[in-house]
């Protein structure tokens, strides 16, 4: 029976390091995803939870809670090891801030950049051909349009935190409004041909 717990001990131990282990790789390949995107003007979280990770935020609630407990009863409240449940602790954090980093909404001086249902969307600012916002209260949701390369229409939806809005806006205005209003006053003071007359 000895061995039989001794075998299922470092079975979990092995499985803890992995855990460790795989969500470092994840924190390190998010954060040298992050690092190449350049001049960036604003950031926020994307997250179910508040703009937070929900499943990261309440593993890593709970793990806190194990520690806490085991911190109360001095020791001898689970049957999980100081070692096993820092294990945790770190695959937690590094898991959580991989997460954050993957799934925050950037804006950078040539577009935006967010990552949804599991891949990353981008829209460089050149390519939207319109956009429009609607508030709702807490957010602005914000809606730009493009055309792809084969031609068909493209949404581009992305929810502005009210934290950010006013930031977001001046960038938006920046970047697009001074483009569109150029083609319109362009489209304008163009002369009437002559078969127009």
């Amino acid at each position: 029976m000895t061995s039989l717990y001794n075998a299922a001990n470092l079975l979990h131990s092995v499985l803890v390091l992995l855990f460790v282990a795989i969500t470092g790789l994840l924190m390190m390949v998010s954060i040298v995803r992050r690092s190449r995107l350049r001049r960036i003007r604003l950031s926020w979280g994307n997250g179910r939870l508040f703009g937070l990770p929900l499943i990261p935020t309440a593993f890593l609630t709970i793990v806190v809670g194990l520690i806490g407990f085991e911190l109360a009863v001095d020791g001898a409240g689970t049957s999980l090891g100081w070692v096993t449940l820092l294990g945790y602790l770190t695959g937690g954090v590094f898991w959580y801030i991989g997460t954050v980093l993957q799934t925050s909404v950037v804006v950078t001086d040539w577009g935006l950049s967010r990552r949804c249902r599991g891949e990353t969307e981008t829209l460089p600012w050149h390519e939207v051909t319109d956009y429009l916002a609607n508030d709702h209260g807490r957010t602005t949701t914000y809606i730009f349009f493009r055309v792809d390369d084969r031609g068909m229409k493209q949404r581009f939806d992305l929810k502005v935190p009210a934290g950010c809005r006013a930031r977001f806006r001046e960038t938006v205005e920046s970047k697009l409004d001074a483009r569109f209003n150029y083609y319109i006053r362009r489209q304008v003071s163009r002369p009437q041909s002559a078969s127009s007359k």
